[in-house]
């Protein structure tokens, strides 16, 4: 390293630009000869570093291109939006004279289904339509709404009761009074994607299939979200090491031209050699 570093006029250097092209220099000395010196028999390029007035012969500063990206990315991430709706509903028949009495599976807890535009509309908007007849107004995101409802019939506060029929996942009745408090939570989270094995995790450790945009979370209940957008060129798999110009320097006198790419600034110092072009179709 020695023996090329001191072939290559380095009076106009300072002593940071010196230090960062030694650094350079021992990086990727496997990459560079001296004439003279026995080469390996495979997959030999030879890299003459020479100045004419102190420009470097075939460097220019170009931009970076998508190749110089490094391959990291395993997941990639998506907004994931839940809508829990909680239902504790009591079913009464309302009798004669309104007297109510309990009927068979007249207490019940569960969660309701709740569609994809309906969960939307909850986060965008703030409310929730619940069976057609019971708006439910001021919802949040990340946070819980418990409202009160009557689902089916009429019940006045002195008492009163007219029933009618009413039905739902737990059986169906007539005459009856069916009130209920309605527990809202809206959660929105940022869930990793394995789109090789299309898995989507959410933050409460359940496991979805990415491309069905919905599955149902014990946590946060129906949560649904968009597949991401079909990446043919696979830039989703890269991460970006840099971003700017960079020197290019090519031998075209070499038996198998190679090109490097060299980026020297305050804070980094690095090279990096094409080894080959790929054709996206």
């Amino acid at each position: 390293m020695q023996r090329l570093m001191s072939i290559i006029d380095t009076s106009h250097l300072d002593t940071t630009e010196l230090n960062s092209i030694n650094s350079l220099l021992q990086e990727h000395s496997d990459r560079f000869y001296l004439e003279g010196d026995e080469l390996p028999a495979t997959n030999v390029v030879e890299h003459k570093i020479t100045t004419v007035d102190d420009i470097p012969v075939n460097q220019k500063q170009y931009r970076l291109p998508h190749s110089l990206r490094e391959e990291l990315t395993d997941y990639q991430e998506v907004e994931v939006l839940q809508c829990k709706v909680e239902l504790h509903r009591t079913v009464q028949h309302c009798g004669m004279h309104s007297h109510t009495s309990a009927v068979r599976h007249g207490i019940a807890e569960y969660i309701s289904e709740i569609s994809k535009n309906a969960c939307e509309d909850a986060h965008l908007t703030g409310v929730y339509n619940y069976g057609g007849n019971s708006v439910i107004r001021g919802l949040k995101v990340n946070s819980t709404t418990s409202h009160p409802v009557t689902l089916a019939g009429t019940l006045t506060s002195e008492g009163a009761c007219s029933g009618t029929s009413y039905a739902d996942p737990y059986g169906s009745w007539n005459d009856v009074v069916v009130q209920a408090t309605i527990k809202i939570t809206l959660t929105s989270q940022t869930a990793r994607v394995d789109l090789d094995n299309n898995k989507l995790y959410l933050r409460s450790g359940t496991t979805c299939n990415f491309r069905d945009n919905y599955c149902i979370d014990s946590e946060g209940g129906y949560s649904y979200w968009h597949t991401l957008p079909k990446d043919y060129c696979k830039f989703s798999k890269y991460s970006i090491l840099y971003e700017g110009y960079a020197e290019k320097a090519v031998d075209p006198r070499a038996f198998q031209s190679e090109t490097l790419y060299s980026v020297t600034t305050e804070d980094i110092t690095f090279a990096l050699t094409v080894k080959k072009r790929e054709l996206i179709k």
